[in-house]
């Protein structure tokens, strides 16, 4: 703690270096706040830096650091680099830790030969020898460490190579007969009745009466993943025989072969409701009764009840603020004010109010909901009603619809979530978006609009009888609000991992075609 160091890291003569993060590492940083991090100067002077200006943090998937979980290394293109690690006085985490690597200078091995040239080996294991000994020493021709001797004094390279050609000698001859062996390894295997097409990908063994793809045994397709609606638009009423590549808590990923064409089929569990937290608020008690930054919107709450988010991760699916903070995350804006009836009234956006209140309550009557959903303001939208010259093109709200129906119904079924857009201007329109997961990802269903004339998507209009006027701006209305997750009359839709289907494996595909 309280640290600042900077270390030089230099590889003489290279071209460029990788930098490899470990996927464990871990810093301090604060909701907003930086505070230990580490930065990749270009040089002594500190005024411009390789990659992000700072990195820091860490996930439980290791993505923030580059080389980590299928991140590509970071690239320094030049033989040397300055590491800038910053640390606070409070608290405490795992660090950081990388390795660089860097390619041996092909002119520098040359200037070595004359070293080796009274060795007995031909001319490429001899350069061999000069790439490991640079290799050895950070491709240094003028020192060389000598790792066997601590602490390591340097050793000019004639010294290095007459200390330790034998041993180098012996390690490049344990290679060969490691490669001969393989070689006859694999001779072996044809000869008892491997078969291999020419790429390699596929391995027939005649004796087991087994094929393998990408070292992998073909099977069937397993029964859950085959009987999908999204695996039977595509391979129709076939069964093809698939290669388990990857099999994780939360995905399988299978490749298919047929037919001249190559599939990769990722399998995820269904999104299923966080129970502990249903009825957790989204707002820390103390913070409650603070409504300082909400002054504009009289008839706005600030206590919200955000059950529903579920276990698993999802991209693009509104999360919990960090610890500490209030309300809800999406899109990278934070939404903790929850929405009342009447709350923009008096001000520019009146109509909002107007509109929403009257088709939601309209739609909550319709489909006989046990819960009314819970709509959430934007943290911004203070600052824009403030500033009278700012014009409001745009308002986006997030609505969430608790599940409603019987307790086996609902039992682990996540409810709904939905972007609620209000576009501000010579047409004034309300349109509802569900956020549908699929393969941990979310897309946006508009599912509803106020106006369709304005909408991209086929919505059915409205054909029911009136007893009542039209509510303004809402004549062109269509689609149906609750159809994702219910039918018109409240009853839940069937969803894997919810219900009768809690017991589902597979809640959604992703279908690659690889060729």
């Amino acid at each position: 703690p309280g640290t600042d160091s900077y270390e030089t890291v230099r590889f003489p003569g290279a071209r460029y270096i990788l930098i490899n993060f470990d996927a464990r590492c871990k810093t301090e940083q604060k909701y907003g706040e930086c505070n230990d991090y580490v930065t990749i100067y270009r040089d002594s002077s500190l005024t411009h830096h390789w990659g992000d200006v700072k990195y820091i943090g860490g996930d439980p998937h290791g993505g923030l650091w580059p080389g980590t979980n299928g991140k590509p290394p970071l690239v320094v293109p030049s033989d040397h680099f300055v590491v800038h690690f910053h640390s606070d006085a409070s608290v405490e985490d795992w660090g950081f830790r990388f390795t660089a690597y860097a390619p041996v200078d092909a002119e520098r091995a040359r200037a070595l030969l004359p070293l080796v040239s009274a060795v007995n080996l031909d001319d490429a294991s001899k350069l061999l020898l000069c790439q490991r000994a640079l290799a050895a020493c950070g491709n240094d021709l003028d020192a060389f460490p000598d790792h066997r001797a601590l602490p390591p004094p340097p050793m000019s390279a004639e010294i290095y190579l007459e200390a330790n050609i034998k041993t180098m000698m012996a390690e490049l001859a344990a290679d060969n007969e490691r490669k001969v062996a393989l070689k006859a390894s694999s001779a072996a295997e044809a000869v008892t009745g491997l078969f291999s097409d020419p790429a390699g990908g596929v391995q027939a063994n005649l004796q087991t009466a087994e094929v393998y793809l990408q070292n992998r045994m073909l099977m069937p397709t397993p029964a859950d993943i085959a009987s999908e609606q999204d695996f039977r638009a595509i391979f129709q009423d076939s069964n093809p025989f698939c290669a388990l590549v990857e099999g994780r808590t939360e995905r399988r990923v299978v490749s298919i072969v047929g037919d001249a064409r190559s599939f990769s089929v990722e399998a995820w569990t269904p999104l299923r409701h966080e129970e502990a937290s249903a009825g957790h608020s989204a707002l820390d008690s103390a913070e409650a009764n603070d409504a300082k930054r909400f002054q504009g919107l009289g008839n706005a709450v600030r206590a919200s009840a955000c059950g529903g988010l579920p276990d698993q991760r999802c991209l693009g699916l509104p999360r919990r603020r960090p610890k500490g903070k209030t309300g809800l995350m999406y899109r990278g804006e934070g939404f903790s004010c929850e929405y009342a009836p009447g709350v923009f009234e008096g001000t520019r956006l009146a109509w909002i109010s107007t509109v929403v209140d009257a088709v939601l309550a309209r739609a909550i009557e319709s489909a006989s909901l046990d819960e009314p959903p819970t709509l959430w303001l934007p943290d911004a939208v203070n600052a824009e009603l403030a500033d009278e010259s700012r014009e409001i093109g745009s308002l986006t709200l997030l609505m969430y619809v608790p599940p409603s129906g019987a307790a086996e119904e609902r039992k682990g079924h996540p409810g709904g979530f939905y972007e609620v857009v209000a576009t501000n201007g010579a047409n004034r329109f309300i349109q509802l978006f569900y956020l549908e997961e699929n393969a941990r990802r979310v897309q946006r269903v508009c599912v509803y609009s106020t106006d369709a004339r304005f909408c991209l998507s086929d919505l059915p209009m409205d054909t029911n009888e009136r007893d009542e006027p039209w509510v303004p701006n809402s004549r062109n209305c269509a689609g149906v609000m609750w159809s994702p997750i219910m039918d018109e009359k409240g009853n839940l839709n069937k969803m894997p991992g919810a219900g009768d289907l809690a017991g589902a494996k597979v809640g959604s595909l992703r279908i690659a075609r690889n060729r």
